[in-house]
């Protein structure tokens, strides 16, 4: 088939310029997405789920154990979880989504705004897991960042220390505006 509008823009014409289809019907549709479309009370499950931090892969499993006829493979949740995130987002800046995730994961943080435009500049967080590992284990910490390789393209700073048994954990992390001293300088 051939789809084009008239001059008009407003009007479409369609026209056949082969009639014989190049496959037979498909007999099933498994593995398509229309069949893989989630129910309103799957949708209200994974909602549910996910709002109790239950990985992706446990929210598939548990839907495809209570339909096994049903073809839905992880994307699918993924994808679902995704949209979830999205809507409790709308309207909201980047940093009002950090600081709402950092508030309901339990992370203490700190952040350093510009005295002139009063815009975040420098977030330091750090888990109150995270917290009581350092404060057991505070003899051996390491430093590393990584360079504009977030959509935001700002350096992010993770600080790791080790137990005494050569495990490491993530003691703090930081988002840094620049990759100056003073920004260094307040992560520490």
């Amino acid at each position: 088939m051939i789809g084009f509008s008239e001059s008009s823009g407003s009007v479409w014409r369609i026209e056949v310029t082969k009639a014989k289809h190049n496959h037979t019907p498909i007999e099933n549709f498994e593995g398509h997405a229309y069949a893989r479309r989630l129910s309103s009370e799957d949708k209200k499950l994974v909602k549910e789920l996910a709002e109790q931090d239950i990985r992706n892969q446990s929210i598939w499993r548990t839907l495809t154990k209570n339909n096994p006829a049903r073809k839905l493979i992880p994307k699918d949740i993924h994808n679902a979880v995704q949209k979830i995130n999205a809507e409790k987002n709308v309207g909201k800046s980047p940093m009002q989504k950090l600081e709402n995730i950092l508030i309901e994961k339990n992370y203490t943080y700190y952040m350093r705004t510009n005295e002139i435009s009063n815009e975040v500049e420098d977030v330091f967080f750090v888990h109150e897991k995270s917290f009581t590992m350092w404060c057991a284990f505070p003899h051996v910490l390491m430093i590393d960042a990584t360079y504009k390789t977030n959509m935001y393209n700002l350096p992010f700073v993770q600080v790791v220390g080790m137990t005494s048994t050569n495990k490491s954990f993530t003691a703090a992390c930081a988002v840094i505006s620049a990759e100056k001293s003073e920004n260094y300088l307040w992560v520490l």
